[in-house]
């Protein structure tokens, strides 16, 4: 096990012999790193929350989409919470999304979470 584990975390030098026969299991076998069990032991979940008030208003969607795109090339997840500028609604997709673990948490204001005081959550 440490070998495969050196292999797919680049963690020690493994022979290129050893390295081509693991990466050959893996592929036979569609090997998935269990995420979880990674987020656990490194404190880290390799993603973000991002609640905006409207997915469908051409501003917020091309700020997702931004989000998105330099997440990735960070190599994060982005989980997006459409919270139609709902306050309570906010706050469950942010309480979720915390709970889930996530790296952080971006958070687009509309007025309505303004005014409610939610704003003193984040």
């Amino acid at each position: 096990m440490a070998t495969v584990t050196a292999v797919i975390n680049g963690s020690r030098p493994v022979s290129d012999e050893l390295r081509r026969r693991v990466e050959q299991a893996i592929a036979e076998l569609n090997y998935r790193p269990n995420l979880v069990a990674r987020a656990l032991y490194t404190r880290k979940t390799q993603s973000v929350g991002l609640l905006v008030p409207s997915i469908t208003n051409p501003f917020f969607a091309a700020v997702v989409k931004s989000a998105e795109e330099t997440a990735h090339e960070k190599g994060y997840a982005v989980f997006v919470g459409n919270t139609d500028g709902d306050p309570e609604k906010s706050r469950a997709y942010a309480d979720r999304m915390l709970a889930m673990g996530v790296d952080g948490l971006l958070v687009v204001l509309s007025w309505d979470i303004v005014e409610s005081g939610l704003i003193d959550m984040f």
